[in-house]
């Protein structure tokens, strides 16, 4: 192997391994958050009694629909990467050096679309999830201040 291969190599593993643990990451705290909040409405409130287990109750299909979204989301960029390292090991190298740039670029460009997209989800997910425990904030404090809902102080001013 050559200096070139070796740093492409290098290059394409320390994006593979940046890639994975902004993934991982990004789980970590959707994995946090759901526990927070499944503690917070079932487990650490229950001297709260029926009123708390009918607001769980109200909000585990949210909880669920959040789960779901983030199951299929795994499941997308499990198939994105297998697609990705499919192109990754392909062994019909060309035999001129164009072709072997072009092939490199289009790997290249295969892997930074693939971490555009996955980065994309991921937001487009949490931006969800947090509208999804907004409402279900809202509809909580609506609940226990009896329809009305208290004014957002301005910040700043």
């Amino acid at each position: 192997m050559n200096a070139t291969q070796n740093f492409m190599n290098d290059t394409f593993k320390q994006m593979s391994d940046t890639f994975s643990n902004a993934f991982e990451m990004g789980m970590k705290f959707q994995k946090d958050n759901m526990r927070f909040w499944t503690e917070a409405m079932t487990g650490k409130l229950q001297s709260a009694g029926d009123q708390w287990k009918q607001a769980a109750d109200e909000f585990a299909p949210t909880v669920q629909k959040n789960l779901d979204r983030f199951g299929k989301l795994v499941e997308e960029q499990t198939q994105h990467g297998v697609e990705l390292m499919r192109k990754s090991f392909d062994c019909e190298m060309p035999q001129n050096p164009q072709g072997v740039n072009d092939r490199w670029l289009e790997l290249w460009k295969a892997s930074f679309d693939a971490m555009r997209d996955s980065a994309d989800a991921v937001a487009k997910a949490n931006g969800e999830m947090i509208d999804g425990f907004e409402k279900m904030t809202h509809k909580a404090v609506a609940k226990t201040t009896n329809g009305a809902t208290p004014r957002a102080k301005s910040r700043g001013k």
